[in-house]
């Protein structure tokens, strides 16, 4: 995941991304069980991360739920991977996926 994190700001650097400024950061989960998407949202809002949006309705018996939680804050390699790395294992105990983070790049 480091890896991937270091291309993805590379990438917002090279588009004109300032690392000094605060950007919305927003982060993706998936979940199986609904009841496990809500208990692990609640988390997140205890921890300081706002409820961005989620799809709590299903289109097909193989669809999961979706949950996208954000803050504001500045871009640090070092912080972005401590985050995708800890989501990773807090969405498992919550029985879900962590799938990435997204940000904007304001010009």
């Amino acid at each position: 995941m480091k890896y991937l994190n270091r291309i993805v700001i590379s990438l917002f650097k090279s588009l004109g991304g300032n690392m000094m400024e605060k950007h919305p950061i927003t982060h993706w989960f998936y979940f199986q069980e609904k009841k496990d998407l809500l208990k692990f949202e609640v988390h997140m809002n205890q921890i300081g991360f706002s409820t961005m949006g989620k799809d709590l309705e299903r289109k097909s018996a193989n669809d999961k739920f979706l949950l996208i939680v954000g803050r504001v804050e500045k871009l640090n390699e070092d912080s972005i991977n401590f985050d995708t790395e800890d989501f990773i294992e807090i969405a498992a105990e919550y029985r879900g996926e962590y799938d990435g983070w997204e940000t904007q790049i304001d010009n």
